[in-house]
């Protein structure tokens, strides 16, 4: 009987070692996870920056510059429609840059609650307790990633705002 109770023993042990082992394999993948999403969402932040910086730069060479004392203002408003497109850039490296920052949280969380979380449940008394846990543990790593995405409406809405302004500018600079 003892033999078969330190067979138990050892294959309790095993499974433990090989979970552990799992349980750190799976946080380092997290852990690059996180750090490629950090890098990106660095990047993206920065190419942010650069569009916001070319927007000041091409408004204060058109305002400044090539201030014409016989161009209408509706002239020069059209010439700041160049900047328009390091605009949208910089909105969209915006939401890009977000987008990455949520992931590295999350891998970064995920990362560190797999380095965790198979400890505290060892600590809790409850069987059943320590089962649930990991069980929503589990369901919760395995998922899909929470991520934030605009809405159709949302982008539809901008897009037609910025189309009405340039379409009604474009009409008062023919008339």
């Amino acid at each position: 009987m003892k033999s078969a109770e330190a067979v138990k023993d050892i294959e309790k042990e095993a499974r433990s070692a090989a979970g552990g082992i799992a349980s750190a394999t799976l946080a380092q993948h997290f852990a690059k996870f996180a750090a490629n999403h950090r890098k990106s969402s660095q990047l993206w932040s920065a190419l942010t920056i650069v569009s916001l910086l070319a927007v000041a730069a091409i408004a204060a060479l058109v305002l400044f510059l090539g201030n014409d004392s016989d161009a209408s203002p509706w002239a020069e408003l059209l010439h700041l429609a160049l900047t328009l497109p390091f605009a949208a850039m910089a909105g969209w490296a915006s939401q890009v840059a977000g987008r990455h920052r949520d992931q590295w949280a999350w891998a970064a969380a995920t990362e560190a609650q797999l380095m965790t979380a198979p400890l505290y449940a060892e600590a809790l008394n409850d069987p059943q307790s320590r089962s649930d846990l990991l069980t929503q543990f589990g369901q919760r790593m395995l998922s899909a990633p929470v991520t934030r995405t605009p809405s159709e409406s949302e982008t539809a809405s901008l897009l037609a705002g910025l189309q009405s302004v340039i379409v009604e500018l474009g009409e008062k600079n023919r008339d």
